[in-house]
Parts: C-alpha cells; sequence; structure tokens
C-alpha cells in the first residue's frame, strides 16, 4: 500500500472562510446590512405601535373617568 502524503490543516486555515470574489463580498455584505436594516425599521415600528396604542387606551380612560363618571358612553342610539 501506498502512503498518501497528508497535511495537517491548521486552526487558523479552519477559521478563515473561503475567499470569494470582492463582488460576491461586497454583495453579500449589502444584502446583510439590508436585512439589518429592514429588521431594524420592523422593530421601530412594532415598538411606536405599542407606544401609540397604550396612549389611546390611557386617552378614552381618563375621558370615561372624568366624562363619564366611570359609566359606558351610549353608543348607536343616534347617527352622527
Amino acid at each position: 500500500m501506498e502512503k498518501k502524503a497528508t497535511r495537517k490543516t491548521s486552526s487558523k486555515e479552519l477559521a478563515k472562510p473561503p475567499e470569494a470574489a470582492p463582488e460576491v463580498a461586497a454583495a453579500r455584505l449589502l444584502g446583510e446590512l439590508r436585512a439589518l436594516i429592514e429588521q431594524s425599521r420592523g422593530q421601530a415600528a412594532q415598538a411606536v405601535n405599542i407606544v401609540l396604542v397604550t396612549l389611546y387606551w390611557n386617552i378614552g380612560k381618563k375621558i370615561r373617568e372624568e366624562i363619564l363618571g366611570q359609566k359606558r358612553a351610549e353608543y348607536g342610539e343616534q347617527i352622527v
């Protein structure tokens, strides 16, 4: 049997990703950055929506307490 020459792979070689063409690497980076921006925009919109819903609920609660005296409004008795 013949022995094949084996080369040991260093840990530095394992840690390095394979080299890609600069255009491919730039396109991949751009795609990742776009995804991060879109994700952050979605999270920001969701946070704003949560705050606005809470605001509107508190406004309605305050109106019910101050103006309606804890009673429910009489809805549907007439058309505006």
